[in-house]
């Protein structure tokens, strides 16, 4: 079975957890054997707390020594930098592995164009496979909790209550990396929307600029420079996820051989090959959206160096105008200079120039 601990940052996540799944004994019964439920409901009764970790204590010290999570993966739920790591656990009296852990984050900042806001999107994943009970363990832990984007969160945690609830989930708890597919799928989708977004208000305002000077005095430069800023943000986050993507099927392939014992690839089941389709269909997309976000940046920066340029013209057109109006006017005006040399004291020389 596959127990899911998610949504750290808000007030008691077991219970609310518990509640969506009491319908499911089983589901129930392994959270409830992992000892992930408080003994006391009043251990954590206070408001939810932002950018805090709302979660008791209780049942934060259970959770990480009933799995005996790596000190680095224990430093992300205190909120430090930790980007990827794993380590795997070994009898070493009987030679074998007992559990395999692994745990990333994704980190992107997300511009609202509608409210000229950023939103800072920070996600710690933590996963706990142990090879006896051939269970999985995963924690889903939110920073900046609170100014992660509603639909994406509802749609992830949606997701996951709907995997739980789907009877065919247990056939896929031999492999942890499966689980993390919805993840992914998820955080796809943000990003398709990231693309596409932004090349519609770029198109509109390339339009504005080829509008003549009434359609220039409509562009918002300073939101363009922050649609702009997001997209450079963007290409960041997308390198850095197709390098997450690079070393999740490295410690897949990992997994198959120290855990699984299956070396040859030939010889793996069939999740393994479904878990490395979807992998390939994520990086092909996630490059897509790369490729797409970088036309639509080039794109934003040749209508900033336009605008630029028309101002530097307009201006210089300005100054020129002016130049002549003041020769004009100097030409018909007569300008008379009086220079004033001392050669000794007491006496000078003056000259007097007429300009006629």
């Amino acid at each position: 079975m596959v127990a899911f601990l998610s949504r750290l940052l808000e007030s008691t996540p077991h219970e609310k957890v518990l509640h969506r799944i009491h319908t499911n004994a089983a589901a129930v019964s392994v959270i409830k054997a992992n000892a992930l439920a408080d003994e006391k409901t009043e251990a954590h009764v206070e408001d939810e707390v932002a950018d805090e970790l709302n979660i008791s204590l209780d049942s934060l010290l259970k959770v990480l020594a009933r799995y005996d999570f790596p000190p680095s993966a224990c430093s992300h739920i205190r909120g430090q930098e930790q980007i990827f790591g794993s380590r795997i656990g070994r009898d070493d009296k009987k030679n074998k592995v007992t559990a395999y852990d692994f745990w990333y984050a994704i980190r992107a900042r997300a511009y609202i164009r509608a409210v000229d806001k950023e939103a800072d999107l920070k996600m710690t994943i933590v996963t706990h496979y142990d090879v006896k009970s051939q269970s999985s363990v995963i924690l889903l832990k939110h920073r900046s909790f609170n100014d992660l984007p509603k639909a994406l969160k509802d749609e992830l945690h949606d997701k996951l209550v709907d995997f739980i609830l789907n009877p065919s989930t247990a056939a896929l708890a031999g492999n942890p990396f499966a689980l993390h597919l919805l993840h992914f799928n998820s955080t796809i989708q943000y990003y398709r929307r990231a693309a596409r977004d932004p090349r519609d208000s770029v198109r509109k305002e390339e339009i504005k600029a080829h509008g003549g000077s009434s359609g220039l005095e409509e562009i918002n430069i300073q939101r363009l420079h922050l649609t702009l800023t997001s997209l450079d943000q963007d290409k960041l986050q997308l390198n850095f996820i197709l390098g997450v993507l690079a070393r999740l099927r490295k410690q897949h392939d990992q997994f198959y051989r120290m855990v699984k014992g299956a070396s040859d690839v030939d010889s793996r089941d069939w999740l393994y090959t479904r878990v490395e389709e979807e992998y390939d269909r994520f990086e092909n997309q996630i490059t897509y959206f790369k490729t797409s976000i970088e036309d639509v940046a080039a794109r934003a920066q040749r209508l900033l160096d336009l605008l630029f340029n028309l101002s530097t013209r307009h201006s210089t057109h300005f100054s020129s105008r002016m130049a002549e109006e003041a020769m004009k006017e100097s030409a018909s005006m007569s300008t008379i200079a009086i220079m004033t040399m001392v050669f000794l004291p007491g006496t000078f020389v003056a000259v007097r120039f007429t300009t006629y």
